[in-house]
C-alpha cells in the first residue's frame, strides 16, 4: 500500500509552480498594491519559467552542436589541411608563373586561416603558414592575446577609471578568475579610501524614497527570517520518525534554505503559504502599507530575473549556437542540420579537388582553378590573420560584461552540476 505524503498539496503546487496571487474577497475590487503584488508575482514566475526553458534549450543545443556539428567541423579542417600540404607540395616543386604563386599563396594562406577555426595546427602546418608570413603563427596568436588584453584595460579605465594591468593574466578560466578577484579587491580598496565628496542636499521625494527602500529591505529581511525560522521549525527532518515523511521534509527544507540564502522573498512567501497555511487566505490580511514595502522588493526581484533572461543568452558556453539560438529548438535544430550539409558539401568538394590535384594533370588543374582568383591591388603575403572573427580589437561594455558574468558565475554552475 503507498504511503501518503506529508504534504500532498505541495507536491503538486510545487510541480505546476503555481502564481502566488491575491483573489478577489469578497467580491471587493483589489487595491492598487494588491493588483502591483499580484503583477510582479506573475510576473517572477513567467520570469524563472521561461529562464528555465529557455536554458534547457540552450543546452540541449549546445549538446546537439558538440555531438553533431563538431566532427564534421574538425572533419571538413582536416581536408581543408591535406589541401593545403598538397598545394605546397606543388608550390614547392611545380614550375608556375610568378603570378600564380602569389595567387596559389592567397590560397594556402585562405585556406589554412578557415582550418584554424576549427583544429589547433601541428608543427608542420605551421611551418607551412610560418612560409608565407614575415611573422609566425605563433607570434601572430601571442599579438592577438596582447591586443586583447591591452583592450580590456583601456576599457576598465574608460569605465572605471583604473589603470589595470592584465599583462600578466593567464587566459585560463583559473586565471580569468584570478585576476577578476584581484580587480575585486582593488576596486574595494580604492571605495574604501576615496575622500568623501561633499553631496547636495537632498530633496524630500529622494528622502521619503530611500528611507521607503530601506524599510522595504528592513521588513524583507525581517520576513526572510521570519518565514525561515518557522518554516525550518515545521520541516526538521531530525524529528520526524518516519523515513518517508523524513525524506519528504529533506528535500522541502533544502528548497527553503536555499530560498533563504539566495534572500528569494517570492519563494519563501509561497513555500509559507503552501506548506502551513495551504491557501492564499492569509494575504488578503496584509495591508496596502505593507504590501507597498512587500512589492518594491518583488519589483527588485523581477529586475534582477530580467537582467538574468537578458544575459543568459550572451553566456560565452553559448557562443557556438549563437545563430541559431533565437530560432525555436526544433527549427534550430533543423538550420544546424542544414549547416551540417553544408560543411559536408564543402568537405566533398575539397577531396574531389584533391584527387584532381594528385592526377597526371594536376597541374592543368591547378592552373584553372587558380585562374578564378582575382588578386588585390597591393597583393602582400603577410596577411593579418585573425585567430577569431568574431573578437573585435576593441572589447564593448556587453562582451566584457558577458566576460565577467562568466567568470563570476563559474563557481556556481559547478556547485549546481555537482
Amino acid at each position: 500500500m503507498k504511503q501518503q505524503s506529508l504534504f500532498p498539496n505541495i507536491d503538486d503546487s510545487l510541480k505546476k509552480s503555481s502564481s502566488l496571487v491575491l483573489s478577489k474577497f469578497k467580491n471587493k475590487i483589489l487595491s492598487k498594491e494588491q493588483s502591483l503584488f499580484n503583477k510582479y508575482s506573475k510576473k517572477i514566475e513567467l520570469l524563472r519559467n521561461q529562464i528555465e526553458s529557455e536554458q534547457l534549450k540552450y543546452e540541449n543545443l549546445v549538446k546537439y552542436f558538440i555531438t553533431k556539428v563538431e566532427p564534421e567541423q574538425k572533419s571538413y579542417a582536416d581536408a581543408l589541411i591535406e589541401f593545403v600540404k598538397q598545394l605546397f607540395i606543388m608550390y614547392k616543386h611545380e614550375k608556375l608563373t610568378n603570378i600564380a604563386k602569389e595567387k596559389l599563396s592567397l590560397l594556402i594562406i585562405s585556406n589554412l586561416k578557415s582550418a584554424f577555426k576549427f583544429v589547433v595546427p601541428s608543427d608542420d602546418v605551421k611551418a607551412i603558414y610560418d612560409s608565407f608570413n614575415d611573422t609566425s603563427y605563433d607570434e601572430e596568436e601571442s599579438e592577438q592575446i596582447d591586443m586583447m588584453k591591452d583592450s580590456m584595460g583601456d576599457m576598465f579605465s574608460e569605465m572605471f577609471g583604473t589603470n589595470i594591468d592584465f599583462s600578466d593574466m593567464d587566459m585560463s578560466e583559473e586565471g580569468m578568475a584570478k585576476k577578476l578577484a584581484e580587480m575585486k579587491e582593488i576596486f574595494e580598496n580604492q571605495e574604501k579610501n576615496s575622500p568623501k565628496t561633499k553631496s547636495r542636499k537632498k530633496t524630500k521625494r529622494e528622502i521619503d524614497f530611500e528611507i521607503k527602500k530601506k524599510q522595504a529591505e528592513e521588513l524583507q529581511n525581517k520576513n526572510i527570517r521570519s518565514i525561515y525560522t518557522s518554516l525550518a521549525k515545521m520541516l526538521h527532518p531530525d524529528l520526524e520518525l518516519d523515513e518517508m515523511k523524513r525524506l519528504e521534509k529533506e528535500e522541502l527544507m533544502k528548497k527553503v534554505t536555499n530560498a533563504y540564502h539566495e534572500k528569494d522573498l517570492h519563494t519563501l512567501l509561497k513555500l509559507e503559504i503552501e506548506i502551513i497555511h495551504k491557501e492564499n487566505e492569509n494575504l488578503e490580511h496584509l495591508t496596502d502599507e505593507k504590501l507597498k514595502l512587500l512589492n518594491i522588493a518583488l519589483k527588485e526581484q523581477v529586475d534582477e530575473l530580467e537582467e538574468e533572461k537578458e544575459m543568459q543568452k550572451h553566456h560565452p558556453k553559448y557562443e557556438n549556437i549563437g545563430e541559431f539560438m533565437h530560432f525555436p529548438e526544433k527549427r534550430a535544430t533543423q538550420q544546424i542540420d542544414n549547416y551540417i550539409r553544408e560543411i559536408i558539401d564543402e568537405r566533398n568538394g575539397l577531396e574531389w579537388d584533391l584527387l584532381k590535384l594528385k592526377e597526371r594533370k594536376g597541374v592543368q588543374f591547378l592552373t584553372q582553378m587558380l585562374k578564378q582568383i582575382n588578386l588585390p591591388n597591393s597583393f602582400n603575403k603577410n596577411f593579418d590573420f585573425d585567430f577569431d572573427d568574431d573578437f573585435d580589437d576593441d572589447l564593448n561594455e556587453n562582451e566584457l560584461n558577458t566576460l565577467l558574468d562568466f567568470i563570476i558565475n563559474k563557481g556556481k554552475s559547478k556547485k549546481k552540476n555537482k
